[in-house]
């Protein structure tokens, strides 16, 4: 809730400055049209008389237009306020949650798959665990959700089903250094497999510039070369 408070905090201050500023640009317009002699929402302030009837009309037209750009101003001050809190209470009260639940139930799945145990970890034990399968459909927005489509895919790969392998492996979406190349270099892998070595190639050198590292680097180079041979 802290944190609710202090980006509620700096959202409040952003739009009062951002308030402060338009009514500032309103005022500085309303001079310089002055001094133009340009018409601003009324009569020509060179060929209208200073009377006191003219002052009290200019002030309230500047007063109804301070009054209408401040409206809008809090209006969309509170809607990001009103998003903000959404935010948060669907943090707390459903992603969160979800993601713990996601946690434990892939715990199992990733053991049977450590055992090489492929087909059960796809599908799970019934009245036991969820296999990845079942993880996708009831947790797929989490990241231990996302997690389960790469194993997924991999389980496939394993097990020579290589179109399947394929389809869950990119449907995993990742940004690291270390498993989002792997993924790419599983889904190399599978068309290698397929003896489809330019898609192969093409992938691995992918998946090596991704990697950028001393380990899967040389490893997806050294693959993609084989791929030509």
């Amino acid at each position: 809730m802290n944190k609710a408070l202090g980006y509620i905090s700096a959202i409040f201050k952003t739009t009062i400055c951002i308030a402060l500023f338009l009514i500032c640009q309103m005022y500085h317009y309303s001079f310089v049209a002055g001094v133009k002699g340009e018409n601003f929402a009324g009569p020509n302030p060179i060929e209208t008389p200073l009377t006191e009837s003219y002052l009290v009309a200019r002030s309230s037209q500047l007063g109804s237009r301070f009054w209408h750009i401040l409206s809008f101003v809090l209006i969309g001050f509170a809607a990001v306020i009103a998003a903000v809190i959404l935010y948060f209470v669907l943090d707390t009260m459903v992603w969160k949650p979800k993601e713990e639940a996601a946690k434990s139930e892939i715990y199992k799945a990733q053991q049977m798959f450590a055992i090489d145990s492929f087909q059960v970890a796809l599908d799970g034990k019934e009245d036991d665990f969820m296999g990845f399968l079942e993880i996708i459909d009831n947790y797929g927005s989490t990241p231990s959700g996302n997690l389960a489509k790469a194993y997924a895919g991999i389980c496939y790969k394993q097990l020579g089903q290589y179109d399947e392998a394929i389809k869950f492996l990119n449907k995993f979406s990742g940004k690291d250094e270390m498993v989002a190349p792997s993924v790419k270099g599983a889904v190399a892998d599978c068309y290698w497999d397929m003896e489809e070595s330019a898609k192969a190639a093409k992938l691995y050198l992918e998946a090596a510039k991704e990697a950028d590292n001393e380990m899967l680097t040389p490893l997806y180079t050294r693959r993609a070369a084989m791929c030509y041979m």
